[in-house]
């Protein structure tokens, strides 16, 4: 009897097991929600199956009285002529064009360039081609909302020189699900990266409260708004500038500096894919980032370049008196700094040290902690490169024997500090 039972009760976990792997096979291949986007594009350019989502909202969510057929909106798009597209992006002429035709008549004006010349003088050239009072600069992997465009167009009527940026949700590069956003507004590091940072309380508890504009110290730099004379008057984007980096938080500084003001308007939302790495890449794999921060500094900070100098030794330039209007750094890389200091870096929690396994020679060698140990010459660093991430150092395990160690968000905690020690 005892046995008839424990046969049935195998039986029946056998059958709830098959059960359940048959419903979640059918949900994961069934439900449009969890399928990862195959055509999510991995090389330059943009494919033209984000832009019927991209455009199309645009002329159906924005105010009857703005869709006129005289109202064009420029977009610039390919990476090489117009008749020498690679066949992988062969859809971003003949099917472009004829969507365009099909769908937006008079609408849509598409400009192609005859080379690359990238993002910054990309939406240069497309904003020479505008003809309306305020240029509105989209990324293509966005999607608007409804009554988007009218919180964006108020403050630039009650003040020509407000430069107004949309709360930006997140759209999921993998499924396409959008979810929306906390109220914060831009920032940025001493490595000249963009971040974002919480809101004051005191931006927040005016008396109109948190539909208020909130002023922004930058703006992540793929979608804003702003009077096109004014646009013109600042000096538009630094020409100097090459492909993509840097340019969001140099034109964000312009503003500031020269009476204008950045606002994040809560009542205006659009949907932004964030892809976990830029889908291109630069000409002669420059450093493009570097390169933009370096002519951002020495033409915007002043004195406040010290920091650049102390805290970032590995972004040198060629000379103290280099001239701002000429690009100060070539495509050579980045130079290695000089030794600053050699020692081991001690943790405050663990009082373990930092060490990189395998040959100096070696790339991508294994970096970890363990007991300290004076003898030990993988404790002693001569080079500890600075990769600005934004993020912090930090012992992933105080318990572990293992020793792992990770980037983090800094929190100031004593698992992210670190001693120097000879």
């Amino acid at each position: 009897m005892g046995s008839v039972m424990v046969r049935y009760f195998c039986y029946g976990c056998l059958f709830t097991s098959m059960t359940w792997t048959l419903l979640l096979f059918i949900y994961f291949n069934l439900n449009q929600e969890s399928q990862p986007l195959k055509n999510v594009p991995v090389k330059g350019g943009q494919s033209f199956k984000y832009f019927p989502r991209k455009f199309q909202p645009h002329f159906t969510r924005r105010p009857s009285w703005l869709q006129g057929p005289n109202q064009h909106w420029g977009k610039e798009e390919g990476r090489k002529k117009a008749g020498e597209l690679s066949p992988e992006m062969a859809d971003l002429k003949e099917e472009l064009d004829a969507y365009i035709k099909k769908n937006l008549p008079g609408k849509v004006k598409l400009v192609r360039n005859a080379k690359r010349e990238g993002l910054i003088r990309g939406r240069m050239i497309g904003a020479s081609q505008a003809t309306g009072e305020v240029l509105v600069f989209l990324d293509s992997h966005c999607e608007v909302n409804e009554m988007w465009l009218q919180p964006l167009l108020t403050p630039i009527k009650e003040d020509r020189r407000a430069v107004v940026c949309p709360v930006i949700d997140i759209i999921s590069a993998d499924t396409l699900s959008y979810s929306s956003s906390p109220i914060v507004r831009g920032g940025f590091n001493w490595g000249l990266h963009f971040k974002w940072d919480p809101v004051p309380l005191s931006e927040l508890n005016g008396p109109e409260g948190a539909t208020v504009p909130i002023r922004s110290p930058t703006m992540a730099g793929g979608l804003f708004a702003m009077d096109r004379k004014y646009f013109n008057e600042l000096g538009q984007y630094d020409s100097g500038m090459d492909i993509w980096g840097g340019e969001n938080l140099e034109i964000s500084f312009r503003i500031w500096m020269c009476g204008g003001r950045l606002l994040i308007i809560p009542c205006s939302r659009v949907g932004h894919i964030f892809r976990k790495r830029r889908p291109y890449g630069s000409p002669g794999g420059q450093d493009t980032m570097a390169h933009n921060s370096l002519r951002l500094a020495h033409v915007w900070m002043d004195e406040y370049k010290w920091y650049l100098d102390h805290i970032y030794p590995e972004m040198q330039v060629s000379a103290p008196n280099a001239k701002a209007q000429h690009p100060v750094f070539v495509n050579k890389g980045l130079r290695r700094p000089k030794v600053l200091q050699r020692g081991r870096l001690r943790n405050l929690l663990t009082s373990t040290c930092l060490v990189a396994q395998g040959r100096p020679s070696e790339k991508a060698g294994i970096v970890v902690v363990r007991d300290c140990d004076s003898e030990d010459p993988e404790q002693r660093s001569n080079r500890l490169y600075q990769v600005s991430v934004g993020q912090c150092l930090m012992v992933v395990d105080p318990l572990s024997h293992k020793g792992y160690v990770a980037m983090g968000i800094c929190d100031g905690s004593k698992a992210q500090q670190w001693q120097l020690e000879d």
